[in-house]
């Protein structure tokens, strides 16, 4: 039954009518449904790239308030869609009050190479929450380039943890530099 279910909101991402997307919604929104059928459709909005689909998602995420595992589904697809209203959503939910949120949101966020994420990773870095800022760390590390502007306005211990990863970066970089030159 969960399959064929699963093949119709399979079926209905695909439709370009926007009544899809309100069917989509409803089984997201239908609480008396499964967690995995909801997460289908959650995923099968995330791959629509359109304003419907993000708005969409967008308002699931802040009305499902505390069904983080749904909400956290709901992120991973709008990383998914390069729609700038996916990229404010994620980049709101970087602030949320809940810690795992807020490190789901860097995650997806991490998927993401716009510049404007940037900010919000060295934000995190100040973060309480030894998680979220392990998720900022290893976001920051796979970009090339940190502005010293945003160097400048973090305080004393995100500074060293940025050092840290220029560090080891650095290492990384001799140590492959090193296996590149190794004979064979």
């Amino acid at each position: 039954m969960e399959t064929v279910r699963k093949t119709a909101i399979d079926a209905l991402a695909q439709i370009p009518d926007p009544r899809a997307v309100e069917i989509l919604t409803q089984l997201i929104n239908d609480y008396r449904d499964v967690r995995e059928i909801r997460s289908h459709a959650v995923h099968a909005l995330g791959t629509r790239n359109d304003t419907n689909a993000v708005d969409a998602l967008s308002q699931a995420f802040f009305n499902h308030e505390g069904q983080y595992v749904i909400q956290k589904d709901i992120l991973k697809s709008l990383a998914k869609i390069q729609h700038p209203k996916a990229l404010q959503t994620l980049l709101r939910a970087a602030n949320h009050e809940n810690p795992w949120l807020r490190a789901c949101a860097l995650e997806a966020l991490g998927e993401r190479r716009e510049a404007e994420v940037v900010p919000a990773f060295v934000h995190a870095l100040n973060d309480k929450d030894d998680t979220v800022q392990r998720h900022a760390i290893n976001a920051l590390r796979e970009r090339v380039h940190i502005s010293p502007d945003i160097i400048l306005q973090l305080s004393t211990d995100a500074r060293h943890r940025i050092g840290r990863i220029a560090q080891e970066r650095e290492r990384n970089d001799i140590a492959q530099h090193l296996c590149n030159e190794a004979p064979v």
